[in-house]
């Protein structure tokens, strides 16, 4: 089959998205198919590192030309945002090419939940209404989660198109390697005894403000450290979160790594190094999502402390599965924080790892989406 996939990011750009188009990308070429995966030219982005089967666009407008020209076998389109996929759905729709859309969060209820934009705004309104017509008029829907399943549901006419992909991870690379752990500390000025929580992924000012002001009293009275590895792009002394680290005094207490300088190959050795992961949800976003980084967690056999949306998909998945702690409340965070410096699980990190190599393998969910697209071209 001949793919295309339409994608707002995409490698070398980091993040959540551009790993899933990656593991999307080269587990169907590993099965014998051309993949091409398209996303839009954006400023900073060397061309040199742009890799075989990824290309960029200069204009959205682009987008129908690509597909009208093109014989592509399956289009996909991702969200959020739809606005880049939306051309690639309504032109394969009009050569009759089978399309699926691939929804990592509810567009416009993420939108609306983190105030990004009031219910009044008249952008929010166009865009819900390009959601809706998108939904219907695609072929199947994957959703990475069963939350955000319910919230397409209800803007869908024929729900038995929306599938569950999940996100998950992938078990070789993500991994507990001890020594590599002890190399990492020893690196960072750690003690091997110290008791280290790592915050992983994209630095999102809505969760990881509270979250440190929240523990930062813990962190000084306990043998404690913060591993914070996020791709801090800014400069040294414009990065928010370590002004409020000096100004909560916290000093080598909260270590900062700056991830956009390696790979997710290079992420394990870090989270080899913890001992907890955190994993706060800001309001808005607690009753759909499960972030990646919660998978790579498992993998890793770390337990997790959650923060969301009590009976939203982390805390059924954490709850349920006996992966660590979850509270509602910023309180009830701090409180588990001391409960598992105090009582370091190995059991649960084991169940992590088990769960993460039996159910969100990856390579799992990239099966169940190619023998769909089979099923759609074969069907067609």
């Amino acid at each position: 089959m001949k793919i295309a996939i339409f994608s707002p990011f995409s490698l070398p750009e980091l993040g959540a998205n551009s790993l899933r188009i990656e593991s999307f990308k080269n587990y169907f070429t590993k099965k014998g198919n051309n993949v091409i995966v398209y996303s839009p030219i954006r400023q900073g982005i060397n061309k040199k590192f742009i890799t075989k089967g990824y290309e960029r666009y200069e204009k959205t407008t682009n987008i129908f030309n690509i597909v009208m020209k093109e014989n592509f076998d399956v289009i996909i389109g991702t969200s959020p945002p739809l606005t880049h996929s939306f051309l690639a759905l309504l032109a394969g729709k009009i050569k009759g090419t089978p399309t699926i859309i691939d929804i990592r969060d509810p567009w416009t209820h993420a939108y609306e939940g983190l105030g990004i934009y009031k219910k009044t705004n008249i952008k929010l309104w166009i865009y819900k209404a390009m959601e809706f017509f998108a939904y219907n008029l695609s072929d199947k829907i994957f959703v990475v989660t069963e939350g955000i399943r319910k919230i397409v549901e209800k803007k869908t006419i024929n729900k038995s198109k929306i599938i569950t992909i999940w996100n998950g991870t992938d078990p070789k690379i993500f991994r507990q390697d001890k020594q590599k752990g002890l190399e990492i500390k020893k690196n960072l000025g750690i003690k091997s005894e110290t008791s280290v929580f790592i915050y992983a992924g994209a630095f999102e000012k809505k969760d990881t403000k509270p979250m440190i002001e929240n523990i930062s009293e813990i962190l000084k009275k306990q043998d404690a450290v913060l591993l914070m590895v996020c791709p801090f792009q800014k400069k040294e002394t414009e990065n928010p979160l370590k002004k409020l680290s000096k100004s909560l005094g916290l000093g080598k207490k909260i270590i900062f790594v700056d991830s956009s300088n390696f790979g997710f190959n290079e992420l394990f050795k870090y989270y080899s190094a913890a001992d907890i992961g955190l994993d706060p949800l800001p309001n808005g976003m607690g009753d759909y999502c499960i972030p990646v980084k919660t998978y790579d967690y498992f993998a890793c056999g770390i337990p997790v402390i959650a923060k969301g949306t009590k009976d939203g998909s982390l805390d059924n998945l954490i709850n349920k599965n006996n992966l660590g702690w979850f509270c509602t409340t910023w309180k009830s965070f701090s409180e588990l924080a001391i409960e598992a410096i105090k009582n370091k699980n190995t059991k649960i990190g084991l169940n992590a790892r088990k769960l993460a190599e039996e159910k969100f393998d990856r390579k799992y969910s990239n099966e169940k989406a190619i023998n769909i697209m089979q099923n759609m071209v074969k069907n067609k």
